[in-house]
């Protein structure tokens, strides 16, 4: 604060005679922040993976895209369980698709 206020003098912005009192609007707004998991992570992969095989004129063998969607809902459901062996088990297997997907495209390209 000190810093901004000497700052503000010395750029001629402010005056002496408003630095007397100072407000500060401590107001904290809360924000929709979403921390990536890797479900969310892994389904971000295969959409762009896709949209890339689609500008490049790519045909893919599968998508992945249902199975994913399908995978992400359950490994959601496993994480606010705390059931996290079948967490695994399903961040696994989503990683073990996107690998597919991205194999597939390599070989096409």
């Amino acid at each position: 604060m000190k810093m901004t206020v000497r700052l503000g003098l010395e750029l001629n912005i402010i005056d002496e005679a408003s630095c007397q009192t100072l407000v500060a609007d401590t107001t904290v707004m809360e924000k929709a922040i979403a921390y990536p998991t890797d479900s969310r992570l892994f389904k971000r992969v295969q959409e762009q993976r896709g949209m890339l095989a689609k500008a490049q004129g790519i045909s893919l063998r599968q998508s992945y895209e249902k199975e994913l969607t399908h995978l992400k809902h359950k490994a959601a459901g496993y994480a606010h369980a705390r059931q996290f062996k079948r967490l695994k088990k399903a961040l696994k297997k989503m990683a073990t698709l996107v690998g597919r997907l991205t194999r597939d495209i390599l070989r096409k390209l």
